[in-house]
């Protein structure tokens, strides 16, 4: 009898595979390729948020430290070091004072020199991360749109085609070189290459892409040249029609770290602007109903939920208006993406907007899910409350902590007063941030296993009850 059951068990699971490799067989090329760059552009955001997030919080609080220890040292040898000179005058043994006084003197010049190489170097790898997402967006689009190999330049010798084992395997090699030589070109041409080899509507406001190029300048002059302004930096400001406001001066050094959130936020804007033209060039046009709705449930779970986490909401407002108004999606998104688009405005603390958003939108035949958004979005906290008392399942609980449209309404006492009603139990929000110690992180992982070993136990009994 066993073995009958294993056999269907194994027939079951071929079944299901087949169905499985069906479903992505009918799943067009393009939307394959296009989910490939929503997760470049999503590992960038993560890259990017990773430094801000906790590279720059111990960075800034690590700067403090030395700043203050410095400035104690410096405090010392101003007072002592005519001392020590007069003693030097005068005969004495000081040669171990000497050798102490030679040691704070080197743990000063280190400790100073701690005050620039950490912030230059964050600025270092934020470039590089872009970098490196532009190359791999560059790749994934001429590899795998139809007639953009033709827009490149690019000689092989009979003797490297004669490596090769396929056609496959020499169109790589093309292109990998092509993208290696181009990057070694500034970034300006980089986007002009876009703009007049792929024809791509870029529509970079001009005071972000200036402030970009400013920042790989500054990338440039960290890495060749020590952060030291020379006359090559100041010429690339001025060909770039970048104001300089005296600000560097030739000789001098680049001023570290200098609100290096904006920079972060700079490199996303061009990445979403980017995101967003490749997307309109190539893809969303291209794609409708179940093709359509694929993209949307990727983008939507890998890209706006994250920036409305992470409170990018300029990004996310950005993001959504080209969505909303420059793609074709499944219906149901135009609801989704609409309620997203007043979270974020409501992040900004503009309700004015909310409202307006909220009032083009026709609740009457749509999912309660989202007449239950509407309220928490208006403040309407009673009407909201009522539709808590549909959503009763487990998997609540968690959607509670996850979505950012329930960020303010779970500060409420009307929502965590019906919380404890619904599932007996009071609401604890569990979020991992830079502040939690390892003991909270590991009694949350505890709670996630827990909730595992429920859950199985749960869809044993069932599978039980339904072999009875």
């Amino acid at each position: 009898m066993g073995n009958v059951k294993d056999k269907k068990v194994v027939k079951d699971i071929k079944e299901s595979s087949e169905k499985d490799e069906k479903d992505q067989e009918e799943i067009p090329v393009e939307v394959k390729n296009y989910k490939k760059y929503i997760f470049l552009y999503d590992k960038l955001i993560i890259q990017c948020n990773a430094i801000k997030r906790y590279v720059d919080t111990s960075m800034q609080k690590n700067l403090h430290e030395l700043f203050a220890s410095i400035k104690k040292m410096e405090t010392f040898f101003e007072k002592d070091f005519k001392t020590i000179k007069d003693m030097e005058s005068k005969e004495y043994n000081i040669v171990q004072i000497n050798e102490k006084h030679k040691m704070l003197l080197n743990r000063h010049r280190e400790m100073a020199e701690t005050l620039t190489f950490i912030p230059n170097s964050m600025i270092v790898t934020l470039v590089s991360h872009f970098d490196n997402f532009f190359a791999s967006v560059l790749k994934n689009i001429i590899m795998n749109v139809e007639g953009l190999i033709k827009n490149i330049n690019n000689k092989l010798s009979y003797h490297e085609l004669h490596n090769f084992t396929s056609m496959k395997e020499a169109k790589e090699f093309y292109v990998d070189t092509f993208i290696s030589d181009l990057m070694r070109e500034s970034h300006n041409e980089h986007f002009k290459f876009l703009k007049e080899k792929l024809k791509l509507d870029l529509n970079i406001n001009e005071s972000d892409f200036k402030n970009f190029l400013l920042l790989t300048q500054i990338r440039h002059i960290i890495v060749h040249n020590n952060a030291i302004v020379n006359r090559s930096f100041l010429h690339s400001l001025k060909k770039y029609g970048i104001k300089n406001d005296d600000e560097y001066v030739e000789g001098k050094e680049i001023p570290a770290g200098k609100d290096f959130d904006s920079s972060i936020k700079c490199i996303l804007k061009i990445a979403t602007v980017l995101f967003a033209a490749i997307g309109k060039k190539y893809y969303f046009n291209e794609s409708e109903g179940k093709d359509s709705k694929s993209i949307d449930d990727t983008i939507n779970e890998h890209l706006i939920i994250d920036l409305l986490k992470l409170e990018e909401y300029d990004l996310t407002i950005n993001l959504l208006n080209y969505l909303i108004n420059n793609s074709k999606h499944d219906s149901s998104y135009n609801f989704t993406y609409n309620i997203n688009l007043a979270i974020a405005y409501k992040g900004k603390k503009d309700q004015k907007k909310v409202v307006e958003i909220i009032n083009k939108l026709d609740f009457t035949s749509c999912d309660n899910r989202y007449k239950f958004a509407k309220f928490v979005l208006l403040d309407e906290y009673e009407k909201a409350a009522t539709f808590m008392k549909l959503y009763n399942s487990g998997e609540w609980k968690f959607y509670y902590c996850k979505w950012p449209l329930f960020k303010w309404f779970i500060e409420t006492d009307i929502f965590k007063n019906t919380y404890q009603a619904i599932f007996g139990e009071d609401f604890v929000k569990q979020q991992i941030n830079i502040d939690m110690s390892q003991k909270e992180i590991d009694k949350i992982m505890k709670q996630i296993n827990k909730e595992i070993k429920k859950a199985k136990k749960e869809d044993s009994k069932k599978t039980i009850n339904m072999a009875g």
